[in-house]
């Protein structure tokens, strides 16, 4: 499979996304950010960011990008590894 994209990656349930991280994923980083934990990791072509409340120990979210602002908030943490 090769990369997808993030209306492709989009399309897939929230159960078919989050098997998809947990078989394929890079696991790259991970944020504290209050009540919420934010994993991040590389999943063919897309960096995907995991959002799990840390009280409930549920996922609240799963956010797919390429580039942005999301991606600058994880640069100079990644760089300095």
């Amino acid at each position: 499979m090769g990369d997808l994209s993030i209306y492709e990656f989009a399309r897939f349930s929230f159960e078919q996304k989050a098997d998809l991280i947990k078989n394929k994923g890079v696991f790259l980083e991970i944020l504290n950010d209050g009540d919420n934990e934010i994993s991040l990791y590389y999943l063919q072509g897309l960096f995907v960011e995991v959002e799990v409340n840390k009280l409930q120990n549920v996922i609240v979210d799963i956010t797919p990008f390429r580039q942005g602002y999301k991606a600058n908030k994880y640069k100079d943490k990644l760089l300095a590894s």
